[in-house]
């Protein structure tokens, strides 16, 4: 008798994997639609993984985290019922419906100034986005997306990419805010040196030195 009051406990303690994503999409104040917009699925796919009696594997799991820009943490905490802060991201206009895959694909992409910075600052690595997933202990896929502008980036999460890619965030802010697009006339610099001659690389050397 006593056991089974314990198991109906941790039933009501511990939430299924389905239900909290339909919890997480909730708070980021998402539609159905736009939870299938965001991971290339149909709105039915999304309702039936939603389902309380779905089975839905760790890789799918990760697949939804990704497309809602949440961490594996935050999901772990709410299925246990814990406390957790997800920012909610309901578009201040709706969403553009558009039948090709192709098109609908590229319209959610939004390169932020913030997005711009962060490319630049794996550039600047030399680093690809594997490898940029790796340092920052993300899914694989998770850099990509985010640079393609299709996860909503807080504060907390440029603060993680730019510790792990070995940067101060003074730095970060630096090229955000320049007064100068800095990164585009970096980026102008680079492409110059590249073709030049030894000899006025060599110049350039020198000049570089006397700053």
């Amino acid at each position: 008798m006593t056991n089974k009051v314990s198991t109906q406990k941790e039933s009501l303690t511990d939430v299924s994997d389905s239900a909290t994503l339909k919890k997480i999409r909730q708070l980021r104040g998402l539609s159905r639609q736009d939870a299938s917009k965001l991971l290339n699925c149909s709105i039915s796919t999304i309702k039936r993984r939603e389902h309380p009696k779905c089975h839905i594997s760790q890789k799918e799991i990760d697949t939804f985290l990704n497309a809602y820009g949440v961490t594996r943490s935050d999901f772990v905490n709410l299925k246990l019922n814990q406390p957790v802060q997800i920012e909610n991201l309901r578009p201040t206009r709706p969403f553009k419906i558009i039948e090709h895959n192709q098109l609908r694909r590229s319209y959610k992409k939004i390169i932020t100034d913030e997005v711009s910075t962060l490319i630049h600052l794996r550039k600047r690595l030399g680093i690809t986005k594997h490898e940029a997933c790796k340092m920052c202990g993300f899914n694989r896929s998770a850099i990509g997306s985010i640079e393609n502008g299709r996860i909503t980036l807080n504060k907390k999460k440029i603060e993680h990419i730019v510790n792990s890619y070995g940067f101060k965030l003074s730095e970060y802010y630096s090229l955000l805010n320049s007064r100068i697009d800095r990164i585009n006339t970096e980026n102008i610099c680079i492409r110059k040196i590249q073709m030049m001659s030894d000899q006025k690389l060599e110049t350039l050397m020198h000049l570089m030195n006397g700053l």
